[in-house]
């Protein structure tokens, strides 16, 4: 009876590196989007009726933690050297004016890289290694309302948890403190 409850989705396009459940169309439709090392496809529909197809063969993804869903149910995810944002059906190339700078990630470590969405201030926020780094020292924060990209470097990243029902993130990491920036607290 189970044996026959699976599906090998496009066993050529790689391992699966990363999940999420999307609405691609107006029809509000559930998807599954399964990202592999350099594509993105998609399952729909009820068993055994299941509709598998490609949603972009350029447009993978680098782990499992480096894909979020935006308020408005658009996804920003890092994959194959740049960022990419699927909105109403259409995934398009986001990371394009920061290309010199996404040429710096360490391929080999990025698939340990970290994100998450802090709704308060509208950001992603995606921490990934550079260089010859193997922690995430870099985070390129994306503000989904002006729709562009800045960096901060203080802080090294190892994980990251969001707990919706507490509408936090917590954070696991280092931060760089300059003798400057610290507080003298005085009796």
């Amino acid at each position: 009876f189970m044996e026959f409850h699976w599906l090998d989705v496009f066993p050529n396009t790689g391992a699966i590196t990363g999940t999420a459940i999307a609405n691609l169309s107006e029809s509000r439709k559930e998807f599954l989007l399964i990202f592999k090392e350099s594509a993105t496809h998609y399952v729909t529909g009820i068993y055994p009726n299941w509709e598998v197809g490609t949603m972009h063969d350029h447009s993978g993804c680098a782990g499992p933690s480096l894909v979020q869903t935006l308020p408005d149910n658009s996804l920003v995810w890092y994959g194959t050297g740049t960022f990419w944002m699927l909105k109403q059906g259409v995934v398009r190339d986001i990371g394009k004016p920061i290309r010199k700078i996404l040429s710096t990630i360490n391929d080999s470590r990025s698939r340990l890289g970290v994100s998450w969405v802090d709704r308060e201030y509208r950001e992603a926020v995606f921490a990934l290694p550079t260089g010859d780094s193997i922690t995430n020292n870099l985070q390129f924060i994306y503000d989904y309302e002006s729709q562009g990209f800045r960096l901060r470097e203080d802080i090294s990243i190892d994980c990251a948890l969001t707990l919706p029902e507490e509408r936090c993130t917590l954070i696991s990491g280092f931060a760089e403190v300059f003798r400057d920036a610290a507080l003298q607290i005085s009796p």
